[in-house]
């Protein structure tokens, strides 16, 4: 099952949305161009705060990123507007270097006991290759591995995963407050590091006092287009839920929270089949 957000979930459970976090200190890691380049990867892939299926809370006319446009040279014309550019390597392949001519390279921490997310940092390692970037992934036990995202902070990029059990966004207020524990490019500000840390921390007080749908939906759009220009986490993924009932069990509704199928076993029932005894 799936735990609140705001909180870490086992990494043998399935989430809501896995998402890679750069750390802000990360000097190559906090350029723009590379970051938007993970954004779309693969048409199932997610790319913003809130899965489309979740029709109430997503911003509808969200400008996405079209990645495979910009990447589609296979060198990244925003990647040499940002300054970066590429030499040969020891081993004679292009290597990406910095403006100051450093090679671009750095880690990502998955958990060790999620074979998923351990894939996921893989196909990043190897797509950032095709860009000169050297990538290692560090796959470490689970608690280990929230040590060093979550306290000491000791880590380039992290694979993580962040749950939500409720259609509505305030439960995951913790992630998006500055102040958040699990505000994961920064916890637990004493102060807002950055002006729009500051104006989200604005429109989530302002959104949990709206009074209207209207006015609540307005704030939190502007929530969103806020993390889709800034980026500090980069949404990989959320899972398709598929379920199925023979076409003789009635009232069948499935939704899209847990539990998908019988949040209404009460009122589910055997109908007659076609030229067949009920039961």
């Amino acid at each position: 099952g799936q735990q609140c957000p705001g909180r870490h979930e086992d990494a043998q459970q399935e989430c809501h949305t896995v998402l890679l976090v750069v750390h802000p200190f990360a000097s190559h890691l906090s350029s723009q161009p590379w970051v938007n380049g993970l954004a779309l990867q693969g048409k199932d892939a997610e790319d913003a705060l809130v899965h489309a299926a979740q029709r109430l809370a997503a911003h509808k006319a969200l400008q996405r990123f079209d990645a495979e446009g910009e990447f589609a040279d296979g060198k990244g014309a925003l990647l040499r507007e940002a300054g970066f550019s590429w030499k040969n390597g020891p081993s004679g392949d292009a290597a990406l270097v910095d403006s100051e001519g450093a090679p671009v390279e750095f880690s990502i921490l998955t958990s060790s006991s999620s074979a998923d997310r351990n894939k996921m940092a893989a196909l990043i390692q190897d797509d950032l290759k095709q860009l000169g970037m050297r990538v290692q992934v560090v796959p470490l036990e689970f608690r280990s591995f929230l040590d060093r995202v979550m306290q000491t902070k000791e880590y380039d990029a992290c694979v993580f995963g962040l749950a939500n059990t409720d259609a509505d966004p305030n439960p995951e207020i913790n992630v998006w407050l500055s102040s958040g524990g699990t505000h994961l490019w920064n916890p637990s500000q004493a102060r807002p590091a950055t002006s729009w840390e500051a104006e989200i921390d604005h429109l989530m007080e302002q959104q949990l006092g709206a009074k209207t749908f209207a006015e609540r939906k307005k704030l939190y759009d502007r929530v969103q287009e806020i993390l889709a220009e800034q980026q500090p986490m980069i949404f990989l993924a959320s899972p398709d839920i598929l379920v199925g009932a023979k076409n003789t069990v009635g009232n069948f509704h499935p939704a899209v929270l847990e539990p998908y199928v019988l949040w209404n076993v009460e009122q589910l029932y055997l109908r007659n089949a076609p030229g067949g005894a009920g039961r």
